[in-house]
C-alpha cells in the first residue's frame, strides 16, 4: 500500500522541479546575434578642399572697370564678400580658382601699321595710377594682356585680334587655389594706342570660401599687405 507524500515532501519535489527547469533554461543555447559589418567612414571632400566651410561649389564675383581717359592707367578697389562669422581657431578667407577677363572690342583706323594693346592686373594692394604694376610685383596675383596689329588703308584693312574672354588659372593639380586674405582686390587697367576709344573691361573671379588656421591666416595677411 502506497503511502501518501507528506506536505514537506511535496514542497521539496516542487522546488526540485523548479530548479531543474531553471537549469535547463541556462543550458539552452542562445541564437548568436548576426554581426553587422560597418563600412569605414569616408573622409569628407569638402573638409579637404575648404578646411571645414563646406563651400565646395564656387561662385562668381564680377566687376567692371572703365578707363578714366584714353591710354591712361586706371585703378579701382573692389570690396570682397568676406564672411564675418567667427570660427574657433580658424579664419575664413577667399580661395581664388580662376580669373576671367573680357577685353574691349578693338578698332583700328590707322593708315599705317599700328599695334594696339590692352592690359589688366589684379593685386592685393593699391598700385596707383601712374604705371601698370609689373608681373614681378609680389602682390600681383593675376595679369593678362591682349595685343593686335593692323592697318587701315585705301587698298583695304586687316586686324588680328582675340575674341572671347581670357582665363587666368590659379589652381594646382589637386584643385587648390590662391588664398586671398585681404578685404579688397585692386584692379588696374590700361590700353595702348586706343585713340580715340576708351577701354571698358569686364572681369569675373571664380572663388569659394576656405577656413585656415589662424597662424596661416596671419602669415598670408602679412605677405599680401
Amino acid at each position: 500500500m502506497k503511502r501518501k507524500a507528506t506536505p514537506a515532501q511535496l514542497r521539496a519535489l516542487k522546488k526540485g522541479r523548479r530548479i531543474r527547469a531553471q537549469n535547463l533554461k541556462k543550458r539552452k543555447r542562445k541564437t548568436p546575434k548576426k554581426k553587422t559589418r560597418r563600412m569605414a567612414k569616408r573622409r569628407r571632400i569638402d573638409n579637404t578642399l575648404t578646411g571645414g566651410t563646406g563651400d565646395v561649389c564656387p561662385q562668381y564675383y564680377h566687376g567692371t572697370i572703365r578707363l578714366k581717359a584714353t591710354d591712361t592707367v586706371t585703378e579701382i578697389g573692389f570690396q570682397l564678400p568676406i564672411p564675418r562669422v567667427p570660427t574657433t581657431g580658424r579664419a575664413t578667407i577667399i580661395e581664388v580658382l580662376r580669373v576671367f577677363w573680357m577685353p574691349t572690342q578693338l578698332k583700328n583706323m590707322a593708315v599705317a601699321q599700328k599695334r594696339l594693346a590692352q592690359h589688366i592686373s589684379f593685386s592685393t594692394i593699391a598700385q596707383g595710377e601712374v604705371t601698370l604694376a609689373g608681373f614681378n610685383e609680389p602682390n600681383v596675383f593675376a595679369q593678362m594682356a591682349v595685343f593686335a596689329e593692323g592697318a587701315f588703308t585705301a587698298a583695304g584693312s586687316y586686324l588680328a585680334t582675340f575674341v572671347g574672354p581670357q582665363v587666368y588659372e590659379l589652381t594646382d593639380s589637386a584643385g587648390h587655389g590662391f588664398l586671398l586674405a585681404t578685404d579688397r582686390v585692386f584692379v588696374q587697367a590700361v590700353t595702348d594706342d586706343f585713340t580715340p576709344d576708351v577701354g571698358t573691361f569686364h572681369f569675373k573671379i571664380l572663388y569659394r570660401f576656405k577656413a585656415v588656421p589662424l597662424q596661416e591666416y596671419i602669415g598670408i595677411v602679412q605677405s599680401q599687405q
